[in-house]
């Protein structure tokens, strides 16, 4: 629950992409696929909500959400100062969430604050009821991590399910384009792991001293997704 606190936080308070002509604008108030052959999510697999719902039942491809929130940013946003550490007004990011849930991803697009954005994709993966690295696959990936063996790491991962398994390497692989333009963004894979670990994995520790040990292990291991992203996820 800690995780979750502070990936609140994260989300909403300060702290190659073709252009689109049907978007429409939201009111504000101030690929590659893993274990899969198809691109496409089944028919009858989208519910009618986005947010807060299992990541398997919005198909086995790469949620609207995210490639849509992903796209904007990198188009418009990979050097905005503090891009993912910094949120836009709360009900504006809760605007953009109700649109997304409506399945209006031109709100994206329509939107002009970037950090309403990178606030609602973070939010996203935040309401989620089970996180994007499994429990299942989460204590391998952590020891991996520990160890530093990428080839160790990138067997961890392929144990996700295809779409969290394709999420996550969409996501790592954004990240990794952010970090490069760190020398204007000022967001180094250090910076990125902080604010995506709370919303991508959730501690198995209770108690409180372990929970911070767990939550830097956490960061470890993101940082070492982003930094080796070619090399673990090469399929």
């Amino acid at each position: 629950m800690v995780s979750r606190c502070l990936t609140l936080c994260c989300c909403l308070c300060p702290c190659e992409v073709p252009e689109r002509d049907d978007r429409a604008p939201l009111l504000l108030d101030g690929d590659d696929t893993h274990n899969d052959t198809s691109t496409n999510q089944p028919s009858g697999a989208v519910t009618s909500s986005v947010y807060g719902v299992k990541l398997m039942s919005l198909g086995r491809d790469v949620p609207g959400v995210v490639r849509e929130c992903v796209r904007e940013i990198e188009a418009r946003g990979l050097e905005v100062q503090g891009i993912y550490r910094l949120s836009g007004r709360r009900n504006n990011v809760m605007k953009m969430k109700e649109e997304l849930d409506k399945g209006n991803l031109s709100a994206v697009g329509g939107c002009e604050d970037i950090h309403v954005v990178t606030g609602a994709l973070k939010l996203f993966f935040r309401e989620m009821p089970q996180p994007l690295i499994l429990p299942s696959s989460y204590s391998a990936c952590i020891t991996a991590a520990r160890s530093g063996d990428v080839e160790r790491l990138r067997a961890a991962v392929s144990t996700l399910p295809p779409v969290h398994y394709n999420t996550l390497k969409f996501l790592i692989k954004h990240l990794f384009k952010v970090q490069r333009s760190s020398m204007a963004n000022l967001m180094s894979v250090d910076n990125l792991a902080t604010v995506f670990s709370p919303n991508l994995m959730q501690p198995v520790a209770v108690d409180s001293h372990l929970v911070v040990q767990e939550l830097a292990q956490q960061q470890n291991m993101l940082k070492m997704l982003i930094a080796n992203c070619s090399d673990i996820f090469t399929n």
